[in-house]
C-alpha cells in the first residue's frame, strides 16, 4: 500500500504489555496529495485485513496544524 513521500511513522506501543504494538500507528506524509490519496484507501485489505485510514487531529493547543 503505496500513497506517497512518507515524512515520519510513529507505531502506538504498549509499556504495560512489553512493549506490544497497540494495532495502529500514525503517518506523516509529506504532501496534501499523499494524504488525499491515503485516504481514498480506507478499508482496503493488506494481507487480508482491512486497513482503517483516517486525519489525526490533535486536541493539543499549540500542535501542528493538519494537512
Amino acid at each position: 500500500m503505496q500513497s506517497g513521500e512518507i515524512v515520519e511513522v510513529k507505531i502506538e506501543r504498549d509499556p504495560s504489555n512489553n512493549n506490544a504494538s497497540k494495532g495502529y500507528g500514525h503517518i506523516e506524509f509529506k504532501t496534501k496529495e499523499a494524504v488525499q490519496h491515503a485516504l481514498a484507501r480506507d478499508h482496503e485489505l493488506v494481507e487480508k485485513r482491512p486497513v482503517f485510514v483516517t486525519k489525526f487531529v490533535s486536541a493539543r493547543p499549540g500542535a501542528r496544524r493538519e494537512m
